[in-house]
């Protein structure tokens, strides 16, 4: 019987009370990002923790869900294109805060694991990418790998840094993702996966070890 736990707490990032679901006892941790308009339980009630049980039983892996918070980011009309990015940053600080340096305390391993779906599997990619001293594998189901369409025409050096696509595009070093176990999943009726190809084409480009 797997363990469950509920955590709700303060982010002082997002000035807000903040809620994840971890999962197990003890090993690997892995953060679990929702889908777009997705929720902190959205994993377990699909049936990937259940499919996890294995590994959470045996110890072998730690799960943590955190909310997503997306509609008070990308879906809130009555953001700007500018105040949308910077409410994404907070959110992005909160993670890197409240939940990956958590995870590392809770289990004593030094880097995650990071996983997520559609737009969580850009939350996953980008957090990756970015801090990837942070990170040693990314699984990105379905996955988008930047932000244009939610911003209109807008486009700025926070947006630059913050789209995967572009960013790697022009990477001159990276030899310093050589340790992160990339795997990129979809498939051809996806709608992601034109996407996922063209994500492809970058990380082959430019050497970065990967499966797809």
């Amino acid at each position: 019987m797997m363990n469950e736990f509920y955590h709700k707490f303060y982010s002082q990032y997002l000035d807000r009370q903040f809620e994840i679901l971890s999962f197990g006892e003890e090993g690997q941790p892995l953060i679990i990002f929702p889908p777009a308009k997705g929720r902190y339980w959205d994993a377990k009630d699909n049936g990937m923790i259940q499919s996890l049980a294995p590994l959470l039983e045996s110890k072998k892996l730690k799960i943590y869900c955190p909310d997503l918070l997306d509609q008070e980011i990308w879906f809130d009309n009555e953001l700007t294109p500018k105040d949308k990015i910077q409410s994404y940053l907070r959110f992005e600080e909160a993670i890197l805060k409240d939940v990956i340096e958590f995870a590392k305390y809770e289990t004593g391993f030094d880097q995650v694991w990071l996983c997520g779906c559609e737009l969580g599997a850009y939350y996953a990619a980008n957090i990756a990418f970015k801090y990837q001293e942070h990170v040693s594998a990314l699984f990105a189901l379905s996955g988008r790998f930047g932000i244009k369409d939610y911003l209109g025409d807008f486009y700025n050096e926070d947006v630059y840094f913050n789209s995967p696509k572009d960013y790697l595009s022009n990477c001159e070093d990276p030899w310093k993702y050589n340790h992160i176990q990339v795997t990129l999943c979809t498939g051809l009726n996806d709608k992601s996966f034109d996407d996922n190809n063209d994500f492809n084409w970058i990380l082959n480009v430019k050497g970065i070890p990967h499966k797809f």
